[in-house]
């Protein structure tokens, strides 16, 4: 009998951990999206919106597990697709394959060169080269050497000057399921 009981409250702690880093998760990610949607495309200072969806996929790859961080990244996807809806629906593959680079690079690299902005760095080539590729498919008019210059640049700049602070708020919303393990 006492068995049973320490499982199911195992499983109730399971289920609650798993329910509330949902929940932040999810509010994270809805934030993120409709910020990156609404709010810095009316900032005229800066030169591109920033893909603060990218910065938290990393960021959720290097504090987090492979399978949240997959789960994670399909996500911030596919309601990026939903709230923002620029653009091929691609947002979940892209997020997914970065998810997926990163936690691998992470595993292998993190114990020599731990930083955030090192992983950050494969993140926003793989930005940049699905953006080359839907220009390309999509038919955009000016040139490659425009489309780099005035697009890819300032966004992966203002992306990695975001993702900083982006870093720290994602590792804040963290902070009280990490709290529960120990």
């Amino acid at each position: 009998m006492r068995r049973r009981k320490r499982g199911s409250l195992l499983a109730r702690v399971i289920r609650s951990e798993l329910l509330w880093r949902l929940l932040c998760y999810g509010l994270l990610i809805l934030i993120l999206s409709s910020a990156e949607c609404s709010f810095f495309p009316t900032l005229r200072f800066l030169p591109a919106v920033p893909d603060l969806l990218l910065s938290a996929v990393v960021a959720v790859s290097m504090l987090d597990n492979r399978r949240a961080s997959l789960v994670f990244a399909v996500a911030a996807g596919l309601i990026s697709d939903a709230i923002c809806g620029v653009g091929a629906p691609l947002s979940a593959l892209l997020y997914l394959t970065v998810a997926t680079v990163v936690g691998t690079l992470g595993e292998k690299m993190l114990p020599r060169y731990g930083s955030y902005l090192v992983l950050m760095l494969p993140a926003l080539l793989l930005r940049a080269a699905a953006s080359i590729l839907l220009a390309v498919f999509g038919g955009v008019s000016e040139s490659l050497w425009l489309f780099l210059r005035l697009r890819l640049i300032p966004e992966a700049a203002v992306t990695a000057g975001t993702s900083l602070v982006l870093y720290f708020l994602v590792k804040l919303s963290m902070l009280p399921f990490r709290e529960k393990r120990r």
